[in-house]
Formats: structure tokens, C-alpha cells, sequence
């Protein structure tokens, strides 16, 4: 075999199975560290290891030597978060900066309203955004809620639920930055309306990700178990987060009433 060629054929196979380094790991023995050295060519798996890893693929170990013959599977299409969440990140900048020049011109400058444009910009547009972006790209996911190293998953599927959910949460954190901005250059005794628009924000973002995980359920898990409990657990999870909200808001009203 040409030089690196069995660590190339390891994570060829690997990615086809839709296994990420820490289940080869896992079913292996081994740590994930030495399945990257496998991959990354600075070491080989020994005789019994490479019979493990044939049998992991579902594959014989020649095919996986490269000695012998193998249909080519379909290439798995690099899935990537594009550059349209970083123009919405922009526009919100955008926004933050306009609402700064136009409440100094107007004398109408409000702490509350400037903190709330700015959490939605950059620890959640923007950290999502580049958390997303790194967990499709190294092909991880472990760190990211609900998603654990002891259940299957469909790669592909999880990448493809992952970019729809951060250009979502992108575009609506976006034109809530932006309504905020409206509201405080209107003025007229609407700040009741940026406590509105931060409610249906909330709302929108759980229920988003809880509805575009559930849809997804079928793809993104390999096996049927998982897909019924995600299926059983999503709804439960979504409606106890909602009532947390609405409790949260309860208070809140009855502390501004008294």
C-alpha cells in the first residue's frame, strides 16, 4: 500500500458507517487518540486490531488493506454553515451600532434594551454560530446538548439539523435585534414592547430546536430505539423548558405590578 494509505482507508470506512473516532475507540479498547495516529498515518493497528476494524466495517480485512476490490461507495457531500449566518452576525453589529448613535442623537438611552441586543448578537448568534461551524468541521458532537458518545449517529443528518438550526436562530436573532432598535427610536412609551418581542424570542428558539430535532429524528439516529425516545423525550423536554419561561415571566410581571 502507498504511504498512508490504510490511516486514509480507516476513516473512509469509518465515515461510511457514520462512527465517529470515539466509538471505533470505544469498540476497540483503544483511546481515540490512537485512532487518530491511525488515520493521521503515525501508526499502524496491529494484526488482531486491523481483524476488529473489518469487522466494525463490515468489511474483509483485504478490502480494508486495499488488496482487493470494492464497489465505491457515494461520496458524502461536504456539508458546510456557509457565509449567510456571518452576514446576519454583521447586520446585528450593524444594528447594535445604529441603536448607540441614534439614542445619543434622540437622549433615549436604555442599559436594559442595549444588554439584551448585545446577548442576542454575540453569546448566541455569534457563539452558535462559531460552535456549530467547529463541531461540523471536526465531525463532533459530543459536546453539544443532547448528544452523547453511547448512541449512533447518521453524520450526515446531524450536520445538515445543525446548519438548518443555526441559520434559524441566526435570522431571528437578527430581526429581534433589529425590532429592539425600532421600538427605542419610536419611543412613545413602547418599552413594554421589547419585554414582547424578548418572550417571543425565547419561545421561538425552543420550540425551533425542539421541532427541527424532532422532524429530524428519523435521520440523524442510526438505530430505533433512539429514534423513539428522542421522539418521546423532545415534546416533554420542549414543554418543560415553555412552562420555566412562562413562570419566569409570571414573576416577573408581578414584581413590576407591585
Amino acid at each position: 500500500m502507498e504511504e498512508n494509505q490504510l490511516g486514509k482507508s480507516i476513516m473512509r470506512y469509518r465515515k461510511e458507517r457514520g462512527l465517529s473516532q470515539e466509538k471505533v475507540a470505544e469498540f476497540m479498547g483503544i483511546s481515540r487518540q490512537a485512532v487518530t495516529k491511525w488515520e493521521n498515518g503515525v501508526s499502524k493497528p496491529s494484526s488482531d486490531n486491523l481483524i476488529k476494524l473489518a469487522e466494525l466495517f463490515e468489511i474483509s480485512v483485504g478490502a480494508l488493506l486495499g488488496y482487493e476490490e470494492r464497489e465505491e461507495a457515494p461520496i458524502e457531500p461536504n456539508i458546510t454553515v456557509g457565509k449567510l449566518p456571518w452576514i446576519f452576525i454583521g447586520i446585528s453589529a450593524a444594528c447594535i451600532v445604529g441603536y448607540l448613535i441614534s439614542s445619543t442623537v434622540l437622549d433615549s438611552s436604555n442599559i436594559g434594551t442595549l444588554v439584551c441586543m448585545f446577548v442576542l448578537c454575540v453569546p448566541i448568534q455569534l457563539f452558535l454560530h462559531v460552535y456549530f461551524s467547529h463541531a461540523i468541521h471536526n465531525d463532533s458532537f459530543h459536546g453539544i446538548a443532547g448528544f452523547d458518545d453511547r448512541t449512533e449517529y447518521n453524520l450526515c443528518e446531524v450536520k445538515k439539523m445543525l446548519v438548518q438550526i443555526n441559520l434559524h436562530l441566526g435570522i431571528m436573532s437578527t430581526v429581534c435585534v433589529f425590532l429592539l432598535w425600532v421600538v427605542s427610536c419610536i419611543g412613545g412609551g413602547l418599552g413594554w414592547l421589547n419585554g414582547v418581542l424578548l418572550a417571543m424570542y425565547m419561545v421561538n428558539f425552543v420550540v425551533t430546536v425542539g421541532v427541527i430535532n424532532y422532524k429530524m429524528a428519523d435521520k440523524i439516529y442510526c438505530r430505533d430505539e433512539d429514534k423513539k425516545r428522542a421522539k418521546h423525550g423532545i415534546p416533554i423536554t420542549v414543554g418543560c423548558i415553555l412552562l420555566l419561561f412562562a413562570g419566569i415571566g409570571v414573576a416577573a410581571l408581578l414584581f413590576e405590578m407591585r
